[in-house]
């Protein structure tokens, strides 16, 4: 059945470098430079941390494409990682639910139907590539969230969900220790990527207790973790003078 979708969408599998490209100027998403303490790599996503209308506008079908594309190249992450390590490699899936409102929800509800769709294309398409999918930063009605969620995803999806409304929670579900853990995550390691949005990177109330420069890095991390605090006015999350 996956051969034959493959071959039947050829031309979309044939575009998922140019569809990465802006997929990433619109839904902020990045590669964590090393893997969970059982070595499991990690994408992290911060859908909602942008232009609602930019992101809103796009198409079904560009939507459903993006998360194609999003899948196809976690599975190739992951298929290069047990080619090298000779055993099973799944892909941890951190969602950082911030700036999403229960508007933004309402008014978006066939969004959620497209990734209902996603989730049941992946079962037979990329049928072990999910680990875990860990919710940061969950809304206060995250609890209306996961019924909606649970009325169009797939079961088995759904039970590799884990909610993470605290930092200790975050650690645990990703697998991580907190030295490298992303500061807007609640860690202690401040990660100046290029696709983290500015306003996530220096909002106050992200500033991390404590920077701990990050230097090791796995084989196929991208480069060198960066250790720089731009924080150093902050205490606890408040200015200083």
């Amino acid at each position: 059945r996956a051969i034959l979708w493959r071959r039947e969408h050829a031309s979309v599998l044939a575009r998922i470098d140019e569809l990465q490209m802006e997929v990433r100027k619109i839904i902020p998403t990045g590669m964590l430079p090393w893997r969970t303490n059982s070595g499991q790599p990690i994408q992290v996503a911060i859908p909602f941390a942008v232009d609602a209308k930019t992101w809103s506008s796009k198409s079904e079908q560009w939507h459903h494409e993006a998360g194609i594309s999003n899948r196809e190249v976690a599975y190739r992450v992951c298929d290069r990682l047990t080619r090298q390590s000779g055993r099973l490699v799944k892909m941890v899936m951190i969602q950082d639910l911030t700036g999403l409102s229960m508007t933004f929800a309402m008014q978006n509800s066939k969004l959620m139907q497209n990734q209902g769709k996603l989730s049941k294309l992946s079962e037979f398409l990329f049928p072990q590539l999910v680990a875990t999918v860990v919710v940061t930063h969950p809304p206060s009605f995250v609890s209306t969230l996961y019924k909606m969620s649970s009325a169009v995803l797939s079961e088995r999806l759904m039970k590799k969900v884990k909610l993470a409304d605290t930092y200790d929670k975050t650690c645990k579900y990703a697998d991580l220790a907190p030295e490298k853990v992303p500061h807007f995550l609640g860690g202690q390691y401040y990660w100046d990527a290029d696709w983290v949005p500015i306003r996530v990177k220096t909002n106050p109330a992200n500033a991390p207790k404590m920077i701990v420069p990050a230097e090791s890095r796995t084989a196929d991390s991208p480069g060198k973790a960066k250790g720089i605090n731009p924080f150093k006015g902050f205490r606890n999350g408040n200015a200083s003078t």
